[in-house]
């Protein structure tokens, strides 16, 4: 493999953040996509209905509602519990892969005296203006990558064991997922103390 350092162009765009994590970050984009690939798979094999069909009800849907709509099929379905559970664990760990993937995606870059960017969560308030930096050091967007990877491949073994109709009975594979750690969560909401109305004294 070519030393991405000694690249031209690759140095040219890497004033910044390290090539290694650039390239880390282009890794959970290819690799996210593929993971929408096989939730997309799962509906067709929860539903039942070809990929033709299947694509015509969901194309315009985002993960969130398909995957509300894997869940609800799965419940009808009459699979074992084994199945049922390693489903409902798939649908967490994507839910939360989702989440870090769009964190890292719409990240702002942002320089906190330190010798590469960091990457920080733009505010959704329109009262607020500065952006949340996060965990973005290349051990970190690293292990993103590696837990996309096992989601894929954990996607793809539900889908097998649909097709072939293991999923009615107990199941020793595919394993659960270790849940992933959200890059960002929102910060706990500021109580304000509120004052006792004044009450009337007694004579």
């Amino acid at each position: 493999m070519a030393d991405m350092s000694l690249d031209p162009w690759v140095v040219a765009n890497s004033r910044n953040i390290s090539p290694e994590r650039l390239h880390a970050i282009g890794v959970i984009t290819l690799r996210w996509n593929e993971c929408e690939f096989w939730l997309f798979h799962l509906f067709c094999g929860v539903s039942g209905l070809s990929q033709k069909d299947a694509w015509t009800l969901v194309h315009d849907l985002g993960d969130v509602a398909i995957c509300i709509r894997i869940k609800t099929f799965a419940d009808q379905r009459g699979y074992h519990t084994d199945g049922l559970d390693l489903i409902s664990n798939a649908l967490q760990a994507y839910d939360i892969t989702r989440q870090n993937r769009n964190t890292i995606s719409h990240a702002w870059m942002r320089n906190n005296f330190a010798l590469e960017d960091t990457l920080a969560r733009k505010s959704k308030k329109p009262d607020s203006f500065d952006a949340m930096p996060f965990e973005s050091d290349l051990t970190t967007l690293r292990q993103v990558a590696d837990e996309m990877s096992r989601l894929e491949m954990n996607l793809w073994l539900l889908c097998c064991v649909i097709e072939d109709a293991t999923i009615n009975g107990p199941l020793t594979s595919p394993r659960k997922l270790a849940l992933p750690v959200a890059l960002w969560m929102p910060p706990p909401p500021v109580r304000t103390k509120q004052m006792r109305p004044p009450q009337p004294s007694r004579a």
